[in-house]
């Protein structure tokens, strides 16, 4: 077979084929490239990728063909970004809810039976033990200089500490919902007291703690949210998603 003859310039261009059309879903752009076929598959771009040269432009289809002579032609049809990301971003591909628990290691003093009930003072009491040297007879001094002794059930508590004990573990459920897209979603900032989708688990209050998006492969998104849940959260620290 002999050599093939090239004659002119084999680089990329765009053709006088190049334009505009109107269509139902708004106005797309049509850009016809010629020239080598190896060039023109390395120049072909993936959907969803920029536009060089036209900002605000999305790839939504490539086609390539090949020619005679080792020649190419490569047709890219071009929507507005925010057309292309709008209409894909609301076409949701699969969604699941998965459920864990995390564990948090928490001060003694903080566990809830020495906190329960708003005239209870266990907490105060064994604070101030406790920062005057756990007294091994559980004596302790309280405001106002007077010396006091830790109830029996206080004792218990003091004996703990005595032993070292410096915390206990508290488990808390995580709700996450995963949802892929075939375009990009928008994401909102965490921090707030909402519920999670399906609920969660019965006896939380949950706080948005994660909103992530992350590109696939083949150009969709995912999206994944997650609610961490607590015995309570804390309204003055936490704005609650509804405003109150």
């Amino acid at each position: 077979m002999g050599d093939v003859i090239v004659k002119g310039s084999v680089a990329v261009r765009e053709v006088p084929e190049s334009g505009s059309v109107e269509q139902a879903e708004g106005v797309r752009r049509t850009i016809v490239q010629e020239g080598d076929y190896e060039l023109c598959a390395a120049a072909q771009p993936a959907r969803g990728d920029a536009w060089a040269g036209l900002p605000g432009w999305t790839v939504d289809t490539s086609h390539l063909t090949r020619k005679r002579g080792g020649l190419g032609k490569l047709v890219i049809t071009l929507v507005p970004y925010e057309s292309f990301y709008g209409s894909l971003a609301e076409q949701e591909l699969r969604s699941r809810i998965e459920i864990d628990f995390v564990q948090y290691e928490r001060p003694i003093l903080m566990h809830p039976t020495i906190n329960e009930g708003e005239s209870n003072y266990m907490a105060v009491h064994l604070k101030r033990w406790m920062d005057q040297g756990c007294d091994p007879f559980y004596i302790y001094s309280d405001a106002q200089d007077d010396q006091k002794s830790l109830t029996e059930e206080e004792q218990k508590w003091a004996q703990l500490i005595l032993k070292g004990v410096e915390g206990y573990l508290e488990f808390a459920p995580v709700v996450s919902r995963i949802r892929t897209y075939k375009g990009r979603p928008d994401v909102e900032a965490p921090g707030k007291r909402e519920d999670p989708p399906s609920g969660g688990v019965p006896g939380y209050e949950y706080l948005k703690t994660a909103d992530r998006l992350t590109q696939n492969e083949d150009r969709s998104w995912t999206r994944t949210e997650q609610w961490t849940g607590a015995l309570k959260w804390e309204e003055l620290l936490y704005e609650s998603a509804e405003g109150d």
